[in-house]
């Protein structure tokens, strides 16, 4: 989108997202949609950071993924599956880079969505505008980031087990969590 928009709209060598903000204010006096096109952006723009764009000194989690590192590498918890309840199902989500997977699919999925739908609709004239929620992802996931609910009382607690990968494969290691985390069992 970024290509498009900034190449075959504006004539502008550009193909990165982080840099679209900055033709489009450069455009944006002179050019309404692009005006449009910079809100849109910096809507989006902030919940990206530090997964899909750098952030200042650090580079985001896709450009690790693509230059630096692997799955597996960046591998800190693996998906685990318990059942604290008879016919209750507790999903723990992958934890990559201090990202939990499934949790960091969604947010990228609707973001996303929500750029490239409303970027269009600038563009192709229609000028309709989406909301979050109307470019939100229609598939939902019951995964948890156990991280959010891990505790050091003995009180409403439970000891759950996760998987933690190592060079040589993986290592289970008990973890205490508050029992307000089985409100997502499903």
């Amino acid at each position: 989108m970024t290509f498009l928009v900034c190449r075959g709209v504006y004539g502008q060598q550009c193909d990165r997202f982080s840099k679209l903000a900055n033709v489009a204010a450069d455009f944006a006096p002179k050019d309404a949609r692009a005006e449009r096109l910079q809100d849109i952006v910096e809507r989006v723009y902030g919940p990206l950071r530090g997964i899909l764009v750098d952030q200042p000194k650090a580079r985001c989690l896709r450009s690790t993924l693509i230059h630096r590192s692997t799955v597996g590498e960046l591998s800190q918890v693996g998906f685990t599956l318990h059942c604290p309840a008879t016919g209750k199902r507790l999903a723990l989500d992958t934890v990559l880079s201090d990202y939990a997977l499934f949790n960091t699919t969604g947010l990228v999925g609707s973001h996303v969505a929500f750029f490239v739908l409303n970027a269009l609709s600038i563009y192709a004239g229609d000028g309709t505008q989406l909301t979050e929620p109307q470019a939100s992802l229609k598939w939902s996931h019951h995964f948890v980031d156990h991280r959010q609910y891990e505790t050091t009382e003995e009180d409403h607690s439970m000891t759950f087990t996760v998987w933690k990968p190592v060079p040589s494969g993986m290592i289970l290691t008990p973890v205490r969590l508050s029992m307000t985390i089985c409100k997502h069992t499903y």
